[in-house]
């Protein structure tokens, strides 16, 4: 047998070497990847011996093998079975048979009575005649395929079988059941029954007793290996469940061979459902065996009768999925030179330094890690130069909860919808940020540099990042993850942390306003804390505005009730202003229950009253403005007259823009592309040259990259680049303005803002690049922006009021309201 073979009844292994042509079909070395087939799963054993049917010659019984025969059995039957039903005729209803081991009679047509029509006795005879066509056709078959599954039988077995006592009536009748029994009863029994007897019964209740179901199997994997271990202990001898006596014991007659029989089917079931709810994956279904002990503590019987009960019971559960006992914590370290080890056995030691068998992986073949390895290769697109840089980041999923996405019983949004809160984890074994959370995060959008996660399961390659509240750095989203997770190293850049173990076992986060950030350990030490989607908004105290929520933490909820009711009665009243609210109509309105700090509270809580802002404010006059334009200083002038131009094109969130550099003056402009076509860049492009012309300079070159390369009829000065270079200090400029860009897009308190807002955000960061001047221009005493407009930048003009900020402006009225 090759490991083409799935044990769980799955085809998709890959073929090994043994195979003369591997799945493409061309001569060449077959891949010896995936050896070991599914995760989770062992390989079915392979033998030298090749069955005598070439279609199913790999799949073979054989004895001494040194994996699961049961495995081989179910694995061998299936392909058997499936053979059976696509290549006999007429033997589709013979597969399910043969898997489950149980081929019932035909049923022989009922004789009608001497007194019956003409129509059923004619109806008799049709039947009685496809009756007989159907026996001789099954006898037919089932001596084909006794003849069959003797030929995949290796010599050895064949040997065996036909030592057997019961082999000369199994032979003479081809009895295909009895045949496929005593199969499984010469596998199970190995090589030692052959002298001592009794040994095949010892070896066929320690497997039954001792059988639970793994981790990754699945619960129909479970149930049919648990009813065919349960097969093979009866043959063994053995007896399942309690007697059919006991079942029987409350009958007033003495019972008949069927009703025996019948019970003996009941009792065998009983003991397969009970023993597949207890011996179920602990990980899975602890809780559904808590519940079911605990209903039948108080007379409630909630056990299932049935394994097909057991079964849907198993699959429909949906728990807590807590974590008991008995796991621990583990993650995966990298060292420089390439190794990767755990401490489990296996670890990155195999020949060559490349991955073992048991890479990652316990004694059990499967990933123990209990954490997951980031691997992040992360490289840099810049146009002028491309850089390449390597890091290796560690997450540790520090809960058995976080394996439990490879469990295919639950999936990871099942998962985060089962949690009371959402955990935020504080890890220092981590170097970047996880979220899995969408709801957690705002503004999701495609990172320019993807990384590459190899986890326990699989490599997941993360493209999107997205902001966590107000936090100060993006962070990288992973929809298919379960866990959120902030790095310790990236937490102490923005804020101070501190622990101080004589005081409390917990974790402090500092923030701006003086509160802290509190991280406790959970039950499995982990460093966490609770968080729900609204308050992830002002976690940080990052916020550009104070909500009526912060202000209304400061006072107690008499103290808000009094404030809504002044503020109730100022709009009463006609939205008086604050001062005169206070020294007087409260003063003069008799009986009136308002104080003056009620009136105090309402405006720290809620504002200035709107009503009256809206209504009552006018215009401020406006300081007149100079007009006088500053010329540029005569030195620059004469120094740089004709000057370079870089120009390039860039997208942010799918908008385009037209940018251009100037290398002498380090000044910069950016203008809003409609569209990319050349009439329209032209324009924008002259209306650019144009300026410099009024301030005296003259454009020499203007550098650009191939895509420019239409332009030159109205700009025969444009010099491009190759096909694969880009200008550099245009690109580096573009790298500038777009991190300004995105170090105040996340701050704003939106999760969407429209493109006119994004347009205007871009103009406001070139606007401050330029009013500063540059350490590598052409003087320290005037910003590019006065050189190229001879007007200063002032503060109380330029410097009021931060972009985004929440602002009542006032707009002309006229008497109609």
């Amino acid at each position: 047998m090759s490991n083409a073979a799935d044990m769980s009844g799955h085809e998709g292994f890959e073929k090994t070497a043994e195979d003369k042509t591997n799945v493409q079909g061309d001569d060449r070395k077959p891949s010896r990847r995936n050896r070991g087939g599914v995760r989770g799963q062992q390989p079915v054993p392979s033998s030298k011996y090749k069955g005598k049917c070439d279609d199913i010659a790999d799949f073979v019984f054989d004895i001494g093998l040194p994996s699961s025969t049961q495995d081989m059995f179910s694995t061998v039957l299936k392909e058997i079975a499936e053979y059976v039903g696509r290549s006999y005729e007429k033997a589709g209803d013979l597969r399910n048979c043969l898997i489950e081991m149980d081929i019932p009679d035909i049923q022989e047509p009922t004789e009608p009575d001497a007194n019956a029509g003409i129509g059923k006795t004619k109806m008799y005879e049709l039947q009685l005649k496809v009756y007989v066509e159907k026996t001789i056709r099954r006898e037919e078959q089932l001596q084909r395929i006794f003849a069959l599954i003797l030929g995949q039988c290796s010599q050895t077995l064949r040997d065996r079988l036909k030592a057997g006592p019961s082999w000369k009536k199994i032979n003479a009748d081809s009895d295909v059941i009895g045949l496929l029994k005593n199969i499984r009863s010469q596998l199970h029994e190995g090589e030692s029954t052959a002298t001592v007897p009794g040994v095949s019964f010892l070896q066929a209740e320690r497997a039954l007793s001792s059988f639970t179901q793994g981790r990754h199997m699945r619960n129909t994997d479970f149930m049919k290996k648990l009813r065919s271990l349960m097969d093979v202990f009866e043959a063994a001898g053995g007896h399942i469940g309690r007697t059919a006596s006991s079942f029987l014991k409350n009958s007033s007659s003495p019972p008949s061979s069927s009703e025996v029989e019948e019970a003996r089917s009941l009792v065998r079931e009983e003991y397969g459902a009970l023993a597949m709810i207890t011996r179920s994956d602990p990980r899975r279904y602890q809780e559904l065996i808590n519940q079911l002990h605990n209903n039948n503590l108080s007379g409630h019987d909630g056990y299932p009768k049935t394994m097909a009960q057991a079964l849907d019971m198993l699959n429909n559960f949906r728990g807590s999925n807590r974590v008991y006992p008995g796991h621990e914590v583990a993650f995966t370290t990298h060292d420089h030179n390439g190794n990767n080890r755990s401490n489990t056995r296996g670890g990155r030691g195999g020949r060559g330094g490349r991955g073992g068998r048991g890479h990652g992986r316990g004694e059990d073949g499967n990933n123990n890690d209990g954490g997951t390895q980031v691997d992040v290769e992360a490289s840099s697109t810049n146009k002028s130069s491309t850089k390449s840089a390597s890091y290796t980041a560690f997450s540790m999923m520090a809960c058995e909860w976080f394996d439990s996405l490879t469990e295919p019983a639950m999936t990871a949004s099942q998962f985060m919808n089962m949690l009371p809160a959402i955990w935020l984890l504080l890890d220092s074994c981590s170097t970047v940020d996880f979220i899995s959370d969408k709801t957690l995060l705002h503004n999701i959008h495609t990172a320019e540099h993807p990384i590459d996660v190899s986890c326990n399961a699989r490599k997941v390659t993360l493209t999107q990042q997205g902001y966590l509240g107000d936090y100060p750095q993006p962070v990288w989203y992973n929809p298919n993850g379960i866990a959120n997770i902030l790095s310790l190293n990236n937490v102490i850049k923005y804020f101070h942390v501190t622990m101080d173990t004589s005081r409390d076992n917990g974790i402090y986060v500092h923030r701006s306003d003086g509160s802290t950030i509190h991280f406790e350990p959970s039950h499995r030490g982990v460093y966490k804390h609770e968080i729900t989607s609204t308050s992830i908004n002002n976690l940080w105290d990052f916020t550009l505005i104070n909500t009526v929520a912060d202000c209304a933490e400061k006072y107690t909820p008499q103290e808000l009730t009094r404030a809504k009711e002044a503020r109730r009665l100022q709009n009463i009243i006609m939205r008086p202003g604050s001062r005169y609210f206070k020294d007087m109509a409260i003063q003069h309105l008799h009986g009136c229950p308002i104080t003056s700090r009620d009136v105090t509270i309402a405006d720290n809580v809620y504002g200035p009253n709107l009503g009256s802002l809206k209504g009552k404010t006018t215009r401020r006059p406006v300081p007149s403005v100079s007009n006088r334009n500053d010329p540029v200083p005569p030195p620059i002038l004469a120094t740089h007259n004709h000057l370079g131009l870089s120009t390039d094109i860039f997208f942010i969130n799918k908008m385009t823009f037209l940018s251009t550099y100037s290398r002498d003056l380090r000044f910069r402009t950016v203008v809003t592309l409609a569209n990319r076509q050349l009439p329209h860049v032209r324009d924008h492009l002259q209306a650019t040259l144009r300026l410099y012309h009024s301030r005296g300079f003259r454009i020499s070159a203007i550098y650009a990259d191939p895509e420019f390369e239409g332009l030159r009829t109205w700009f025969p000065q444009l010099e491009t680049c190759g096909a694969d270079d880009h200008i550099g200090d245009v690109e580096r400029s573009i790298r500038t303005i777009k991190d300004c860009v995105r170090s105040t897009y996340r701050m704003l308190p939106f999760r969407q803002i429209p493109r006119i807002i994004l347009g205007h955000l871009v103009h406001n960061v070139v606007f401050w690049l330029n009013s500063f001047p540059s350490g590598t221009g052409p003087t320290t005493h005037h910003s590019s922006a006065y050189l190229m407009t001879g007007r200063q930048v002032t503060y109380k003009a330029h410097a009021q009021l931060e972009f985004g900020e929440y602002v009542q402006t006032y707009e002309e009225h006229s008497n109609d309201m």
